[in-house]
């Protein structure tokens, strides 16, 4: 699901079957949202290039931390822009992951794992329909159901 963390509402969801990965999702979540996306928060599995190259192309900021053996894809020395993922890769080689994410704002994604544990705290952790489009329509039921509860337990300072 994407959701924004600033509201903690969520504003788009996608339910697939086992074999599909978070990465494959990240297109069809983004191209569901009406407002302009600028932030991506993601962990390490949203770390392949099909996903930056996408982010890329919609103008999205990249916050997606890389993985412990990545590599510079384009050198400091190239005349191209630098690349989002190379700079997170240098920047952590010389202060380390932890200051990295500090300093990139990445622990807002710990904001997304609320969200998903407040989902299944209200609605339960188990699906009741057996077919995956009964499903799907399931899961946007609950979306939607939580997004009108967030503004009700929400302190007042997230909501202006």
């Amino acid at each position: 699901m994407a959701f924004d963390p600033s509201t903690h509402l969520i504003l788009a969801e996608s339910l697939t079957e086992s074999g599909a990965t978070d990465a494959s999702q990240v297109e069809p979540l983004v191209e569901q949202i009406d407002a302009e996306v600028e932030t991506f928060y993601g962990d390490g599995a949203y770390d392949g290039w099909a996903v930056r190259d996408y982010l890329n192309s919609e103008s999205i900021h990249q916050i997606i931390p890389p993985r412990k053996n990545a590599r510079i894809k384009q050198h400091g020395n190239s005349s191209a822009d630098p690349l989002e993922r190379d700079e997170s890769v240098r920047q952590i080689r010389r202060d380390g992951k932890q200051a990295w994410k500090e300093s990139i704002g990445y622990l807002r994604r710990s904001l997304g794992e609320t969200a998903m544990s407040r989902l299944k705290a209200n609605c339960g952790d188990r699906l009741k329909n057996r077919t995956l489009p009964n499903q799907a329509t399931e899961a946007a039921l609950r979306c939607k159901l939580l997004n009108h509860f967030v503004p009700l337990g929400m302190p007042l300072f997230a909501w202006g």
